[in-house]
């Protein structure tokens, strides 16, 4: 009686045959081909070879245009799957074809790949040999990535490589260099290795440059670059692009039919002499500005605002770059490009075309940091209200203190000027540690880009607030009811490449202020004090107040970066720390202060509850190095010092024993809006009562 196998035991005896059929499947087994027209079968072919064989095969397919297998078709594509492996180091492998019925059949003989092995420079005339290789390895490189182990040896790649070398050679003042073709020498082992002949020859310097013909708006600071040239090793793309240079400068300065030349001649003593002929035409002036007929009427009106200052001056590149800033940032373009124009003798033309943004948006924003906890934003902004070219906007943000809204209307060509005006009306409640504030403000700021670093801003405003607290005495809170009248001046230089997420360049901002506070304060632990006072304390004073800033950023290498900042806000008014309302105060700690503290908790707290007081002033100087680990991750070094004064405040930063010290590491991983920064600060004079240190999670740079 037969006997017959139970259901698992089939399934296990289906199960170790396919897997004994996967193992036995030879690495390029049959494979059919991708294209749809004619089947094409690749065997022999490895697993890493395949995609790109297949994808040769595809493309030689649909160039000839055949629809059907044929001898021709088939000799054709073993001819091109043959290159394709010679390009790819595999310098001895073969294609032989097949047709069956309507099917073609390649089968590859692969062989070895050859690696590069050892390269030899004859005649180097004391270059690095490392950085000759890697010109010489570059376009394989490029190809298989920085990060491979081995060097494949693809004879095409490596005279593009010999031609880099050369360039090199030429960059480094050889200006008769040549190299030969690199002569090959296989080896057993699957290496080739490479001898390759320099022939240099002498090495050239540049030696008396001369400027001829500069107009008298050219530059200082462009005539000492480009007498820099002498004595450099003599290299023809230097030289050009210093050509390039000087024209482009001298056509920024308004001669914008401006040509430069260049002439060398050999001197004596393996030196080249160079004469910079400049001619520059005409000093050209904005007379006009065009604006395509697809434009808005709001959008016409902000270009021919924005670049009202030209009209009639000089051209000036840095003023027109200033001016297009302006223009973008109002938000109602998505892309406008500009094209100065010649019209006339000494006349220029400024003409724009692009195409606008959608002009009503609706943004939903979310984030985290360790003050505000979680972040929830909503707001609806139109970019041309009314075909105005002016801004609305209406915004809510809800965080874990509280909740603040906002309406704003902005003209950013007030009277059709350079100027932009901004209205905003903003209720917030604010809740933090032992208080709760309540405010209604309205503020209304005029704005201008002078240049494209130079900006300025005067404001005025004011607000009704109120301040509850069940723990806090009145010198510590301060007026718990008042009005607030303020007006100020700010004046921003903004040189940083980027500044959301800045490498190098500078920052710097000063604000003054001064203000009018009236107000009450009453002895919020005690219900009776209002009605035995009548009506509480009065605040009647007038304050002044400076913030100024300063930031520096640096790389040192490609991956090592540096920054350096400072910070000083002061308050003076008042004849103590209590008649200035808790808010109004200055304090230090935190993401962007001394950050061995949380927010606000450096200095003095309130007896009952421990709440952060605030001070007169306060200052931070930082300094941080990072490294990048890889693309836009960054491991982070971080010093601060700072400190908190009750007492009188000054414009200059104090230097004594209240002086507070951080040290601490961080991650950054950059974003299009700015990195997200972890950072953990770390006591280095603790004090009684200090905490050891503090965790920071948010967005943004800490300076």
């Amino acid at each position: 009686m037969p006997v017959r196998p139970s259901s698992p035991a089939l399934v296990l005896l289906a199960l170790v045959a396919g897997a004994a059929l996967a193992v036995s499947e030879p690495e390029g087994s049959d494979h059919l081909g991708k294209n749809k027209d004619v089947p094409v079968h690749l065997r022999g072919v490895s697993k890493p070879m395949l995609s790109s064989v297949d994808d040769v095969v595809d493309e030689q397919i649909n160039l000839s245009g055949d629809t059907e297998a044929s001898a021709p078709l088939a000799d054709d594509l073993a001819y091109f799957v043959r290159k394709h492996y010679f390009e790819q180091g595999y310098l001895h492998a073969d294609a032989a074809w097949a047709l069956e019925g309507k099917d073609i059949v390649l089968t590859v003989d692969e062989g070895i790949q050859q690696q590069l092995g050892k390269v030899t420079f004859e005649n180097n005339p004391g270059l690095d040999a490392q950085e000759l290789e890697r010109y010489l390895e570059r376009p394989t490189r490029e190809r298989i990535g920085r990060f491979a182990s081995k060097t494949p040896y693809v004879v095409s790649e490596i005279a593009q490589g010999r031609d880099l070398v050369e360039r090199f050679l030429l960059s480094q003042g050889y200006a008769d260099a040549s190299v030969d073709p690199p002569v090959p020498t296989r080896k057993e082992d699957g290496t080739t290795d490479l001898v390759v002949v320099l022939h240099p020859g002498d090495q050239w310097h540049v030696g008396e440059v001369t400027l001829e013909g500069e107009p008298p708006r050219f530059t200082d600071h462009m005539t000492e670059e480009v007498k820099a040239l002498a004595g450099q090793p003599a290299n023809e793309a230097h030289i050009e692009s210093m050509r390039r240079q000087i024209e482009g400068e001298v056509q920024t300065r308004g001669y914008f039919t401006a040509k430069a030349a260049v002439t060398t001649v050999r001197g004596s003593d393996r030196l080249f002499n160079i004469l910079y002929t400049v001619t520059p035409g005409p000093l050209c002036r904005v007379t006009a500005i065009n604006t395509a007929d697809t434009f808005s009427k709001g959008a016409r009106r902000l270009i021919h605002s924005s670049f009202l200052p030209s009209i009639g001056h000089v051209y000036d590149s840095k003023r027109t770059e200033a001016e297009y800033a302006h223009v973008l940032d109002t938000g109602i373009f998505e892309r406008v490009e500009m094209e100065p124009t010649v019209v006339g003798d000494g006349e220029i033309a400024l003409d724009f075309k692009g195409t606008e943004a959608k002009r009503s948006s609706i943004t939903i924003s979310g984030g985290y940091d360790t003050f505000q906890g979680a972040i929830l934003g909503v707001e609806y902004k139109n970019v041309n209200l009314w075909d105005t070219g002016d801004t609305f906007s209406a915004k809510a943000t809800g965080t874990q203190l509280g909740l603040l809204v906002g309406l704003e209307w902005k003209n950013p060509a007030i009277f059709n000027s350079p100027y932009a005006l901004v209205f905003d009306v903003k209720p917030e409640t604010f809740t933090f540690e032992g208080y709760t504030r309540h405010t209604l403000g309205i503020k209304a700021a005029l704005s201008r880009d002078f240049t494209r670093h130079l900006s300025a801003e005067a404001y005025i405003g004011s607000s009704v607030n109120t301040v509850t607290s069940d723990t806090l005495t009145p010198t510590e809170l301060g007026p718990d009811k008042y009005t607030l009248g303020n007006a100020g001046l700010s004046v921003t230089y903004e040189a940083r490449d980027n500044p959301v997420s800045p490498t190098r360049g500078w920052y710097a901002s000063g604000t003054i202020e001064g203000g009018y506070i009236s107000g009450t304060s009453s002895d919020n632990l005690n219900p009776f004090s209002s009605s035995l006072n009548g009506g509480g304390i009065s605040h009647d004073l007038s304050y002044t107040r400076t913030d100024f800033a300063l930031s520096y950023y640096q790389p040192l290498s490609a991956k090592w970066r540096t920054a350096f900042g400072a910070h000083l806000s002061s308050i003076v008014g008042g004849q103590g720390l209590e008649d200035i309302p808790i808010e109004l105060r200055v304090y230090n700690g935190g993401a962007k202060g001394v950050r061995s503290f949380a927010e606000r908790e450096l200095g003095p707290r309130a007896r009952q509850d421990g709440t952060p007081l605030g001070g007169t002033q306060t200052e931070t100087i930082s300094g941080e190095i990072s490294y990048e680990i890889f693309k836009n991750f960054e491991v982070a070094g971080f010093v601060d010092v700072g400190s908190l004064t009750t007492g009188k405040a000054s414009l200059l930063p104090r230097f004594d024993d209240s002086l507070r010290y951080a040290a601490g590491m961080g991650l950054r991983y950059r974003l299009p809006f700015g990195p997200l920064r972890i950072d953990y600060g770390v006591n280095l004079n603790k004090k009684e009562g200090d905490p050891f240190g503090a965790l920071h999670i948010g967005f943004g740079f800490a300076f």
